[in-house]
């Protein structure tokens, strides 16, 4: 009796110990802080003109004009929640900055050719998901993701003259790297992360109406989870 009764206060005197040394939990919270690059894209173009002064002349053409945006470049922060160890839900907001340019072509007075244009300030604020392509081990440094998105677009061009509105929708990918990781604290990973986004845009600023652009964006920058 008197040895059952030393083994089970044996026992109960080694639980404790043992429960003390569970497995911290996986942090959740995610942010990124990158710069970003975006490829340019058309927005197409048409003809200046002028009506002839005789009866029946048709519409004279003084030149004719083609816009596009340039690529561009800037900021971007995103928040992540990590609602599995797979997935992430994100939310985020960009600050970038391209050229407007319109060219002058084929004047009828043979004017050389010649462009003109304006500096556009861009803000998009968007969510979107994030699905990792390996589960999280420890030790792992590398881990790919895809993901999708969609968000609110304003511009704004230098002479604060006009705004535009639209919204623009994302697909892509990219990599964690992990440099840091720490099993406790407040900061229990440090890394880089690398995004490539295939990015549709609508609204904005146009030659054209009812119009989607297309064009890529690559980011690269730090991210941290807490």
């Amino acid at each position: 009796m008197v040895r059952a009764a030393g083994l089970c206060l044996l026992m109960a005197g080694t639980g404790a110990p043992v429960a003390a040394q569970a497995p911290p939990a996986e942090p959740r919270v995610e942010l990124s802080v990158s710069g970003v690059v975006t490829g340019g894209y058309d927005l197409g173009g048409r003809p200046a003109t002028q009506t002839r002064n005789q009866i029946g002349g048709g519409a004279f053409v003084l030149f004719e004009t083609s816009t596009e945006m340039r690529g561009g470049e800037g900021l971007e922060a995103r928040f992540g929640f990590r609602v599995t160890p797979r997935v992430t839900v994100e939310a985020g907001g960009a600050w970038m900055r391209a050229d407007l340019v319109t060219g002058i072509t084929d004047d009828a007075e043979a004017a050389p050719a010649t462009e003109a244009g304006t500096t556009i300030t861009q803000y998009v604020l968007d969510g979107g998901i994030l699905f990792a392509l390996r589960r999280p081990a420890p030790g792992r440094r590398l881990m790919p993701f895809v993901g999708g998105g969609a968000g609110y677009l304003h511009q704004l061009p230098e002479e604060n003259t006009i705004v535009e509105t639209g919204a623009v929708y994302h697909a892509g990918g990219g990599l964690y790297y992990w440099l840091r990781s720490r099993p406790r604290g407040w900061l229990r990973q440090a890394g880089l992360r690398v995004d490539g986004r295939f990015v549709v845009r609508t609204g904005g600023f146009d030659i054209e109406s009812e119009t989607r652009r297309r064009y890529l964006l690559l980011g690269g920058g730090v991210i941290l989870r807490f």
